[in-house]
């Protein structure tokens, strides 16, 4: 999972649309040949997504979430984050990208590829990148994430 797509039949996906690949594939005879190389961190977490989403659901099930509390000291909240609106792979959720220290390896329940739903309660479909940095940045105290874990 997370694999790019180098090239269908022979034919290089390099600047061909998802739509041009999907009609690439449709035209196929029986045997296909996909070439494909490793994808970037990004490339992964939009096939996570998109595996996760099959069901075209924008939003996870709520069962599927965990609420996860930090509490945000003089060394912050030690994670960061890939995805969102701007994202150059398309428009993504906020995952956890890393988790170094502070408030969320205190708490020992953040990890790499969590996806990040709420942010104290506030909803971050359609949010950027940008915009979920600036919004964590200006929290203080308490917070809680509702999360979906990878």
């Amino acid at each position: 999972m997370g694999e790019r797509i180098v090239s269908i039949n022979g034919t290089s996906s390099e600047r061909v649309t998802h739509n041009e690949c999907a009609q690439l594939l449709r035209q196929s005879p029986q045997n296909v040949v996909l070439e494909v190389s490793p994808g970037d961190q990004e490339m992964q977490y939009m096939s996570q997504y998109l595996v996760q989403h099959s069901d075209r659901q924008k939003q996870p099930h709520v069962s599927a979430m965990v609420d996860v509390v930090l509490f945000r000291g003089a060394d912050g909240l030690g994670f960061s984050i890939v995805g969102g609106k701007d994202s150059p792979k398309g428009d993504l959720p906020i995952y956890i990208k890393t988790v170094s220290g502070g408030a969320a390896l205190r708490s020992g329940k953040l990890k790499r590829g969590d996806q990040i739903v709420y942010v104290n309660g506030t909803s971050l479909e359609g949010y950027t990148r940008q915009d979920t940095v600036n919004m964590l940045k200006h929290l203080e105290g308490e917070i809680v994430l509702s999360i979906v874990p990878a």
